[in-house]
């Protein structure tokens, strides 16, 4: 029994399909008193608790120059702290907030806020936090999947075009 490569190729390509990641990607813009840009996935997390989420060694833009923050921390209620930044140039930055935390869900999971937020610190002055959420980016391994099924159509096409003249 001869296996038309058409059918094979539409039965292996869920297979073969990489897993899409439930991670929403948030972009953090922090400005006023201390400047910062960095994104995020919200589905991992290095540590988190009851009452905070951290995320360690976080590439960005801290006070104007690119490098990397050793950890960036969401407080979950009113008593920890709504944002802490540590290891950038930025110096100790610790802020506090009007809204009970800039994410719901569970601190291993958290889902972001969308939009910008007063932030207050003894140290660290008056500043704002606009959280928004990134475009999709297609992933390459997705590009390589459509252009191994065309590869597998055209081939199947033009094998059954030889066949039939």
């Amino acid at each position: 029994m001869r296996t038309n490569p058409l059918i094979l190729a539409a039965a292996l390509t869920p297979a073969l399909s990489p897993v899409a990641a439930n991670a929403t990607r948030y972009v953090f813009d922090l400005t006023g008193s201390r400047t910062a840009h960095f994104a995020l996935e919200s589905t991992k997390p290095n540590f988190f608790s009851d009452y905070q989420t951290q995320f360690q060694n976080v590439r960005g833009n801290y006070g104007g120059a690119p490098g990397m923050a050793s950890a960036i921390s969401f407080g979950a209620t009113l008593i920890i702290n709504a944002v802490d930044v540590s290891g950038t140039s930025l110096g100790f930055t610790q802020f506090s907030a009007n809204v009970p935390s800039l994410f719901t869900g569970p601190t291993s999971d958290p889902v972001f806020t969308v939009g910008t937020f007063a932030l207050s610190g003894i140290i660290s002055g008056n500043s704002f936090i606009t959280i928004a959420v990134a475009a999709p980016v297609a992933e390459p391994g997705g590009f390589m999947l459509l252009a191994g099924a065309v590869g597998t159509t055209a081939y199947a096409v033009r094998r059954r075009a030889r066949a039939t003249s």
